[in-house]
């Protein structure tokens, strides 16, 4: 998985620097969120996803600490 930087667009071979090494920790926050956490080991930021999930629904955020609060994904999924 890419880690974030600020550098990354300026490595042409980003082979040499990749994959980035992490660490995965999950909590469910109720009965229906999940929350998973990513963290970098070499570097200070961290990737998010929640996870909710309602009847056959999954709603699923994804946020990263580089973007600052901006650029958040988000997932739908339904059963059927």
């Amino acid at each position: 998985m890419p880690e974030p930087a600020l550098t990354a667009a300026l490595i042409e071979n980003t082979g040499v620097i990749y994959p980035a090494k992490i660490m995965a920790a999950y909590t469910w926050k109720d009965a229906n969120t999940l929350e998973l956490t990513l963290r970098y080991i070499e570097s200070p930021h961290t990737a998010t996803f929640t996870c909710r999930f309602h009847d056959n629904k999954l709603t699923m955020e994804a946020n990263r600490s580089f973007d600052y609060g901006k650029n958040k994904t988000v997932i739908e999924a339904e059963l059927r």
